[in-house]
Order: C-alpha cells, then sequence, then structure tokens
C-alpha cells in the first residue's frame, strides 16, 4: 500500500518513507507505528492498541512509547506542538489526522527495461485468485500456486521465474505483456480457487504474453484432499505444452510426494504463511506463529520432510537478523542443523531440505559442506532459486562465483528480494567494484531505509571511492537507526571464511566515521 500524505509518500511494501525527494530512515518499530496509526486513522488508537501491535504485547515503558511517537513525527515533519499529523487525544491515545490518500504500493523498480526472451520456454506462474470462502483460505491459493512453481522448475528445459518476482502481481490487474515484458518471460499461468467445504473448484489458465491467446485451459472439481494430484497433473500438462523436448519418463514421474494427510499440508501452508509474514516485518509474534503451525504439521505427520525443512530455517533466520535472543545463539544453530537433517533423511530427493541444509552448515562455518549440499540442491532441481547460493560463494570467499550465481539468480528473480541486492553489493564490494556495488547499495538502502547492513556496505563503499561526505552521511543515519553499531560489532559474527578479506571494507567504515 502506498499511503501519501503532507510532503511524504509511505511504501510498506518496500517499507519506505520518503519526505520529497528524500528518503527518510526510520527504525523498524517506528516504521510500523507509523503504518499501524495510517491505517486506523479513522480512530483514535489507544496506548495499549500500540504496545499489543507494535511491541506484541512485550512490557515496555511509557517513556518507549513516547519516544517513537516522537520519532515518527520528527520523521513526516510534525511536531509535538503543532500535532498536523500526529495528534495526541488526552488520556485516549492518538489519531493520524492529516489528510491521506492511498494507492497501491508500486512494484520493486529493479526491471527498467523489458527483459530479453530465453532460448527456451519461460514462463511465470502468478497468484492464483481465491473466489468465495474466507481470506483465511489464500494460504491454500498460495501454497498450491508455490507447488506448480517447484515442480516446474525441476525441468531442465523451461526458466521458472521465482516465487518473488511472481507474487508482485497479487491483488493486482494483470496485463499478461506487461508480465511478459517485466519479467521475460513467453507465458503466463493464471487462475483461481474456489473452496467450499471440502470441495475445491480450480480453474488454470496457459497464456502466450505476445498475442495474448490462450495455449491451454482446464477446470478441476476435486475434494481437498485431492489437491496434490491437480498440482501433479498441471505441472506435467504445462511441461508437456511448452517444451517437447522434455523426457517423457522425466514427465510422467512423481512430481510431488505428499504428507500422509491433508491436515498436516494445510498446517504447513499456514506455517508458511507466517513465516512469509516474518521475513517482510521481522515481528518476533509471526516467528512464533510459524514454529508452531510447523510442529503442528510435524505432530500430524512425523515423516513431512517440508516442515522439518522449514522449521530449520525458522531457526535460522532470528540466528542471523537478530530479531531475540536467538541471535548468534549455538542452541538455535544446532536446532536448525539437526531439523534440516531430519528432513534431509525423511526424503533425500527434496531439494528445499538440502539448501536449509546448507544453511546450517554455512552459520557453522562449514564451507565445503555447505557448498556440497548446494551441489546437490541443483541436481535434484537445476532451476532450484535462491540468492543464498550466492551468500554462501561470497561468506566462503569465493566472491568472483558469488557474484555470478547471484546474477543467474536475478535473471529467475527479477523483483529480487532486498537481501539478493545486499549480497549482489557485497560481490562488487569485495572485488573493489565500487561503481557496481554502489548501485545495488543504494537500491536496498532506498527501498529499506531501516536496514542497518545494507547502510554499513553502502557507507563504506562511498569511503573507498572518496566521497566521505556521504559516507559520514550514512553512516550517521545508521546510528540514528541504532546507535549501539562500531565496528567490532559488524566485525562479530564471522560470516566470512578469510575475515582478512574485509579487511578493506572495515577500514573505511573507521575512516567514515563509525566507532569502534
Amino acid at each position: 500500500m502506498l499511503f501519501r500524505f503532507s510532503d511524504c509518500v509511505l511504501d510498506t511494501d518496500r517499507r519506505e518513507l520518503r519526505r520529497g525527494a528524500r528518503s527518510v530512515p526510520l527504525g523498524p518499530q517506528v516504521f510500523d507505528l507509523l503504518v499501524f496509526l495510517l491505517q486506523n486513522r479513522d480512530r483514535v488508537v489507544s496506548k495499549d492498541d500500540l504496545f499489543s501491535e507494535i511491541w506484541q504485547g512485550r512490557t515496555v515503558s511509557e517513556s518507549t512509547l513516547t519516544s517513537h511517537i516522537n520519532a515518527a513525527r520528527k520523521a513526516v515533519g510534525d511536531t509535538g506542538d503543532s500535532q498536523s499529523l500526529i495528534r495526541t487525544v488526552a488520556r485516549k491515545g492518538f489519531r493520524f489526522v492529516a489528510p491521506v490518500s492511498e494507492g497501491a504500493s508500486t512494484a520493486p523498480s529493479i526491471p527498467k527495461e523489458p527483459l530479453a526472451l530465453p532460448g527456451r520456454a519461460s514462463i511465470a506462474v502468478i497468484p492464483f485468485e481465491t473466489l468465495g470462502g474466507s481470506s483465511g483460505d489464500t494460504h491454500v491459493a498460495d501454497g498450491f500456486v508455490e507447488d506448480i512453481i517447484t515442480e516446474l522448475s525441476r525441468f531442465n528445459e523451461l526458466l521458472v521465474i521465482a516465487r518473488n518476482s511472481s507474487f508482485q502481481y497479487r491483488g493486482r490487474s494483470v496485463d499478461v505483456q506487461q508480465v511478459g515484458r517485466e519479467l521475460g518471460v513467453r507465458y503466463v499461468l493464471e487462475g483461481s480457487i474456489r473452496h467450499d467445504g471440502d470441495r475445491l473448484r480450480i480453474t488454470a489458465q496457459l497464456i502466450d504474453t505476445a498475442t495474448r491467446a490462450h495455449r491451454w485451459a482446464e477446470r478441476y472439481d476435486r475434494r481437498i484432499d485431492d489437491l496434490f494430484a491437480v498440482q501433479d497433473e498441471i505441472a506435467r500438462v504445462i511441461a508437456s505444452v511448452l517444451s517437447v523436448q522434455i523426457n517423457r519418463a522425466e514427465a510422467d514421474r512423481t512430481l510431488l510426494k505428499p504428507p500422509a494427510t491433508w491436515e498436516a499440508h494445510d498446517y504447513f501452508l499456514r506455517g508458511n504463511a507466517a513465516f512469509t509474514r516474518f521475513l517482510s516485518r521481522f515481528a518476533v509474534a509471526d516467528l512464533r506463529d510459524a514454529r508452531a503451525l510447523l510442529q503442528r504439521s510435524i505432530d500430524i505427520d512425523p515423516r513431512y520432510a517440508r516442515a522439518y525443512a522449514l522449521l530449520a530455517s525458522s531457526y535460522i533466520a532470528p540466528y542471523v537478523s537478530g530479531v531475540n535472543d536467538e541471535y548468534l545463539s549455538q542452541v538455535a544453530l544446532q536446532r536448525a542443523f539437526e531439523l534440516a537433517q531430519t528432513a534431509v533423511q525423511l526424503e533425500p530427493t527434496l531439494p528445499l531440505a538440502h539448501a536449509h541444509l546448507a544453511d546450517a552448515h554455512l552459520f557453522r562455518r562449514e564451507y565445503d559442506e555447505a557448498l556440497a549440499s548446494w551441489d546437490r540442491v541443483f541436481d535434484l532441481n537445476p532451476n532450484f532459486t535462491d540468492f543464498r547460493y550466492g551468500q554462501a560463494l561470497n561468506f566462503a570467499c569465493r566472491f568472483e562465483e558469488g557474484l555470478a550465481a547471484l546474477k543467474h539468480y536475478m535473471r529467475l528473480d527479477p523483483f529480487a528480494p532486498n537481501p539478493a541486492l545486499t549480497h549482489l553489493g557485497a560481490s562488487h564490494l569485495a572485488l573493489k567494484q565500487y561503481a557496481e556495488a554502489l548501485v545495488s547499495l543504494r537500491q536496498v538502502v532506498t527501498r529499506a531505509p531501516h536496514m542497518p547492513r545494507a547502510r554499513i556496505l553502502l557507507a563504506s563503499t562511498y569511503s573507498l571511492m572518496g566521497r566521505m561526505d556521504e559516507a559520514r552521511e550514512q553512516i550517521a543515519a545508521l546510528l540514528c537507526i541504532d546507535p549501539n553499531w562500531t565496528v567490532r560489532e559488524v566485525t562479530r559474527p564471522r560470516f566470512f571464511r578469510e575475515p582478512q578479506v574485509w579487511a578493506h571494507v572495515m577500514q573505511a567504515l573507521l575512516q567514515a566515521g563509525l566507532p569502534p
């Protein structure tokens, strides 16, 4: 969602606030507070509402709330005296009172020119529309689409756009020719799902983006526990329609091994949705929800490998991001490692399981084992898309290979997420390609002003280019977000196999004014 007010534009998807042409850095909780006030501007929001929404019920002081309100006011050009945008209502709470217009969030702006079509069949599977039922059925439709993307990507002859880019079109009126230009694909698969009791009606149509002609369409009326069979059938049909070169034996093999019961898969889908929310806003409550739902899936079907794999990832994410006390916790990392190992043991041919095992190896500083796991991922699924492969190569100090892997990933995911661009910038930075690093890192900071590590890399890039005023500006913005950052804190995780290769970056940060 895009909110426009005063001289400001707030983009919830990019988590970006701009005043005029300037990007305004905001801490994550200040940003969430501002969004909550905007979304509820038709009423007075109580302090209890804010404590519940922003701090997830954790005990915080009145002074903490006051400082966050003041920070939000300062960011949008308001003051406690004028209160022209955020008004304090005595003994009641707060209300956003300025005129606001809303619109759809602008899509991330990575693809600026139409992408060339590849020399092989190419497809994007966009989110299916959910008809009838409840809004909670969205996770069923999303899980269905994700599985089709995963299964189609097993075929060497197809170029399949990653979920992240396909899902940029959720809730938008789609022009398939525009999708074709933005993603560089010849075909789009779209459809709808209607859920009524234990019955599903699924429609799917394959469209040529050049001519808008329908190449194939079908409707399925099935029981909900037949969802896996429909996924399998659609994947096989699309593969055969798009690529006559696909080996019949490969196309006819079983594409998906469903869990023992639909109920386990349903909990997995709900857990996946909660974990996706966590990765977009890093709210600890979403992480707790994801773990509880995934554990429930495992309780129902103890041999469901995908639930173990995703649960492993739910322990790696806070280990890296620092959202709770599991930051750099060896207990959390060991838990992730054991869960990923279990997933691989239960289903040795599941690429997702090997990918999460690779991640666990990486942060255990077992670099060779991590890269061997990634080799196994691509043996199983040549089109598997994940920027973390480039991350693994970077952390193993194989920066040229990391750069090549990230560029390849971004062809499969043209609307690449911020971490992918951050690692792309890091590859360029390590190779002393500063102008190229600047392009990626400035884009991340523009999209997500609250991300500290992107600002750290951008500050060092400016410093190494001799642009010291801009480097110091980034350091000042970083310390505004979190005053506890130091050079020692930057190096504490020891993610790189050979820390000395990063010495020029640390020296640049010192010169830019980051405390030692």
